[in-house]
């Protein structure tokens, strides 16, 4: 039982070793993945989205997502609009699930993602059930804003399929050091901005950060994991070339 318990740590540890020396810094990593942006796949959208409106983007974006599970009709219009803008993820598996998470919103791999081409990898988004929850639910979260949060989880698909499988593992691992997942969620933050939904995420950050009724330490817990309000307007407004909308 003794040798086979150090085998498996063993392994474990040259798995967490490998990852890590695979998995590049993440403001590398947006840098590669904006190289490959073609913002002339999607039309950029406004500075807010109104609840209604922008049905012909909701409508190819469902063309372009006809497969998507478990997505609730009342959140279908937000996750449409955030998915129109990200056509490279149309080969994807993506299933909504509610759950009781930590946070309002989630995105995982699903089981056997380490098996997959990366084009076509499953991925699982949590959607918070516990009605309890001292942060904030998405159905309290203003329209625009749930655009901007939708559209930073789909950041993370994006990342994931420029990555292999040790890679993602490696990004997982992130998660246990609180430097480490700040910047990495700073840096899939930009990437969203980079996506052309920048004013949507600064919709989402201005009410996650100081106008919700979230506690004081979930509202710190965003301000240190996340780029603030200030900081998103500072990047769209010195990256003109980023979407037509600023050009």
């Amino acid at each position: 039982m003794k040798k086979a318990g150090l085998s498996i740590l063993v392994l474990l540890s040259a798995v967490i070793l490998v990852s890590l020396l695979v998995t590049r810094r993440s403001e590398q990593q947006v840098e590669k993945i904006r190289t490959h942006i073609d913002y002339n796949q999607y039309q950029c959208p406004p500075v807010e989205f109104v609840a209604g409106e922008n049905q012909d983007l909701i409508q190819q974006g469902k063309a372009l997502f006809p497969n998507i599970e478990g997505l609730p009709k009342q959140f279908e219009d937000v996750f449409y609009l955030a998915l129109y803008h990200y056509p490279e993820l149309s080969g994807n598996f993506i299933e909504v699930v509610f759950k009781p998470i930590g946070t309002t919103l989630q995105v995982q791999p699903a089981a056997g993602f380490i098996f997959k081409r990366k084009s076509t990898r499953g991925y699982r988004i949590f959607i918070n059930s516990n009605l309890d929850f001292e942060g904030i639910l998405f159905k309290d979260v203003p329209y625009n804003a749930q655009v901007g949060l939708v559209a930073h989880e789909l950041a993370h698909i994006l990342d994931y399929n420029y990555k292999n499988s040790f890679q993602i593992i490696g990004t997982g691992l992130k998660f246990l050091n609180k430097n480490s997942r700040s910047r990495y969620e700073k840096s899939i933050d930009l990437l969203t901005v980079y996506k052309g939904l920048g004013w949507q995420l600064l919709d989402w950050a201005q009410y996650a950060m100081f106008d919700s009724k979230a506690t004081h330490d979930y509202k710190a817990f965003k301000k240190s994991n996340y780029l603030d309000p200030e900081e998103i307007t500072e990047i769209i407004s010195n990256h003109p070339e980023i979407c037509r909308l600023f050009r």
